[in-house]
């Protein structure tokens, strides 16, 4: 679902930086997929809360997953709403040529520090997009 929510952003910025009309429609069928995962996972906690005697740890973590779950599908949302902008300005770039430079600059950090923390801390950040 992270990866998932992590690609519909991407392709919902891309759709409004490059006016690409074929990501946004992409964007736009996440919507239906995003509320199916959220609810299975909804589904599996509640059962591990009601039929388990979980221990705090374990608690824990069904707690934090559900409330990961809750704010993916508000990203997602936040994700076609961007599509939509793209979509309605179509052919037409929807964003200025000053928002694009900063846009590709933040693009240049992120990569940056993507890279910095995969070789610094040995985290798999691709893992979460």
């Amino acid at each position: 679902m992270c990866r998932l929510t992590g690609q519909t952003l991407q392709d919902a910025t891309d759709s409004l930086l490059n006016a690409n009309l074929g990501l946004a429609d992409r964007v736009n069928a996440t919507d239906a997929e995003l509320n199916q995962i959220r609810a299975n996972a909804e589904a599996i906690a509640l059962d591990l809360l009601v039929e388990q005697a979980l221990m705090a740890t374990d608690l824990r973590t069904v707690l934090s997953a559900l409330w990961i779950v809750a704010d993916l599908p508000r990203m997602g949302a936040f994700a076609i709403h961007i599509a939509k902008g793209a979509r309605q300005r179509h052919p037409a770039n929807a964003t200025p040529s000053q928002v694009r430079l900063i846009a590709e600059r933040m693009e240049r950090w992120e990569s940056i520090w993507r890279n910095r923390l995969r070789s610094c801390c040995g985290i798999a950040t691709s893992s979460w997009l």
